[in-house]
C-alpha cells in the first residue's frame, strides 16, 4: 500500500505544473488540498487523506468515530486553505 504522500506524488503531481492551465488546476496538490476550476468563476477545493487502522484510529473504533475523524481531518485541511463550505 502506498503512503499518503506517495499517492499524491503518483496521481496528482506527475505533470501537474506543466498542464495546470489546460486541466483546470488552480493550485496544485500539497498537504492540504487542491484547488480546481470546474467552470469560469468557480473554484472547487478537493481534499484526500489516508486513514490507516491501528495508526490513525484503533481497530475497535466504531464506524461513526472513524467517519467523524475522517470528516474532521478533511474539514481541517480545507480550513487551512481558507476555504468556505458550500451546502453545509
Amino acid at each position: 500500500m502506498l503512503a499518503e504522500f506517495d499517492l499524491i506524488r503518483r496521481y496528482f503531481m506527475s505533470s501537474q505544473e506543466a498542464s495546470a492551465a489546460s486541466n483546470g488546476v488552480t493550485l496544485g496538490c500539497g498537504d492540504d488540498a487542491t484547488l480546481l476550476a470546474p467552470s469560469a468563476g468557480q473554484q472547487l477545493a478537493v481534499s484526500v487523506d489516508t486513514s490507516v487502522v491501528d495508526v490513525h484510529f484503533p481497530r475497535e473504533a466504531p464506524a461513526f468515530a472513524v467517519g467523524h475523524r475522517a470528516l474532521a481531518v478533511a474539514l481541517s485541511d480545507l480550513a487551512a486553505m481558507g476555504r468556505l463550505l458550500a451546502g453545509a
